[in-house]
């Protein structure tokens, strides 16, 4: 009984943060990929939009960042080659993610330059944060 409450513990907060911060990000990109000019009809279909997003960039992102590590290692590349490589990779597949999301959920229309502009200011902001955190 003492394991199922501890994996409560854990589970109920948990779950309450990833809410948290799921409602942030759709609250925040939401409002920044509509003042770049996203339509979509409806806050259920937005919403949906952004949880395809949110789990296809953590996927891809993960594997971008494990496979610069490890070319980092092996290569010996300075941290600016690998900001670079990271940015070269990061937009276009920002850009990708945000295509296929909008043709898995209807009623949502993203231009390529409204994805091309918000891929930039989420990277920025990716660099942004790693900064404070350091």
């Amino acid at each position: 009984m003492t394991n199922i409450k501890k994996l409560l513990q854990i589970l109920i907060p948990g779950i309450i943060l990833a809410i948290i911060v799921y409602a942030l990000f759709l609250f925040l990109g939401g409002t920044i990929l509509y003042l770049l000019g996203l339509k979509y009809n409806n806050l259920l279909s937005l919403a949906k939009f952004f949880g395809i997003f949110l789990i296809l960039s953590m996927i891809l992102d993960f594997i971008v960042v494990c496979f610069l590590k490890v070319l980092k290692e092996l290569r010996g590349l300075t941290d600016t080659q690998y900001n670079l490589l990271y940015l070269i990779l990061d937009i276009p597949l920002n850009m990708i993610i945000i295509g296929i999301s909008e043709t898995l959920i209807k009623g949502v229309s993203c231009s390529m330059l409204t994805a091309f502009i918000f891929s930039i200011i989420s990277y920025l902001f990716g660099i942004f944060l790693e900064k404070k955190s350091k």
